[in-house]
């Protein structure tokens, strides 16, 4: 799936196949709550501020936004349309109400901070932090901007 402004590609959606699944609560998988999978998501962005155009194409696929939720994404990469090697890898991850994304077992390449390997984080997908990463360490509250404007008029 891609998306345009103008002439302009301002996202690029792949992925290898979905199909449905079943919630998990712990051990169980619930049959009452079917979720659809979609795997070896690859995702290329214009910018940080594209990232926005991410929930108008999940909108697209007839989702309702209560139900939104119920979408989950395996081996999932999120990189820049002008990158070879993806900034950001997670081995699942699902939309939340506050405009982001809930990512599990994620792995984060920046030219300059380097590797970070995290069990959970939040990529901020809609508002003014958009492309922002947040996760908590020991307690304490941290955020990487891995799409940033500023970083990529350098690149």
């Amino acid at each position: 799936m891609s998306v345009y402004d103008d002439a302009t590609l301002l996202i690029q959606i792949d992925s290898d196949r979905g199909f449905i699944d079943h919630e998990k609560q712990g051990f169980f998988r619930l049959g009452l709550m079917p979720i659809l999978v979609v795997e070896g998501v690859k995702i290329q962005i214009l910018s940080g501020n594209c990232l926005t155009n991410l929930t108008l194409s999940l909108d697209s696929l007839s989702f309702s936004h209560g139900n939104i939720r119920k979408l989950e994404l395996r081996q999932i990469e999120v990189a820049l349309l002008n990158e070879k090697e993806p900034r950001l890898k997670a081995a699942s991850a699902r939309l939340n109400r506050a405009g982001g994304i809930e990512l599990s077992n994620v792995l984060v390449a920046m030219p300059e901070a380097g590797q970070i390997s995290l069990p959970k984080a939040t990529l901020q997908i809609t508002g003014l932090a958009a492309g922002s990463l947040r996760w908590r360490q020991e307690g304490i509250e941290k955020e990487l901007t891995i799409f940033n404007p500023q970083l990529l008029k350098k690149s």
